[in-house]
């Protein structure tokens, strides 16, 4: 499970152009939230996006994040979330969901 796990992690890292260093990747944006135990970041770069949303709490923390509808991509899912103008998520304890607008 870990092994696939990196194996898409490292994916997204290579095929995003939001994710690459320096000059050649994209420009981050924090979002706010309506949980302050909850941090949003958003890479960008044209229209590769990738969001990363991470519980800084040992609890589980559910979150609502301001959003453009449209689809994203969790990590490792084979179908987009379709999203309206927030995405609602429930994290674990010290857990994170990564999103992109591309598989």
């Amino acid at each position: 499970a870990k092994t696939l796990f990196y194996t898409n992690l490292n994916s997204l890292k290579l095929n995003n152009p939001a994710l690459w260093a320096g000059s050649a990747g994209g420009a981050i944006k924090f979002i706010e939230t309506d949980n302050f135990n909850v941090m949003a970041y958003l890479r960008y770069k044209g229209s590769n996006k990738v969001l990363t949303v991470v519980n800084l709490t040992s609890e589980k923390q559910t979150v609502n994040i301001p959003m453009t509808s449209g689809k994203l991509y969790k990590l490792g899912a084979a179908k987009p979330t379709v999203i309206g103008k927030n995405l609602k998520l429930t994290l674990t304890s010290s857990g994170y969901a990564v999103y992109s607008t591309k598989q």
